[in-house]
């Protein structure tokens, strides 16, 4: 497996408050960018990290796709030798019309 590219020296992993349940949400289309690029945060999301309800700060992301079980294994027992945050798992659904 390919080694992952480390984040800037600049970005700081958030580290949730309280942990919680599953939280479903949903991937919006923006007309103006034509594309499926916003990402709206759940309440109970805010309530874990409540950093981000900071308007002054900036906010990045850090988002690695993996192709295979094997390598998103490899990179979490990487993340757990270097006692990095937990990360979350995020996995993109689509609604079944019904």
């Amino acid at each position: 497996m390919k080694k992952q590219q480390q984040p800037p020296e600049d970005i700081v992993p958030l580290i949730p408050r309280i942990e919680g349940p599953k939280i479903i949400g949903k991937l919006m289309y923006s007309e103006s960018d034509q594309a499926w690029n916003t990402i709206r945060l759940r309440k109970e999301v805010l309530q874990r990290f409540p950093q981000l309800k900071e308007k002054r700060e900036s906010f990045r992301y850090k988002m690695n796709i993996y192709h295979n079980y094997e390598d998103l294994i490899e990179e979490i027992q990487e993340m757990k030798k270097s006692s990095t945050v937990v990360p979350i798992l995020m996995v993109l659904c689509k609604k079944r019309n019904i």
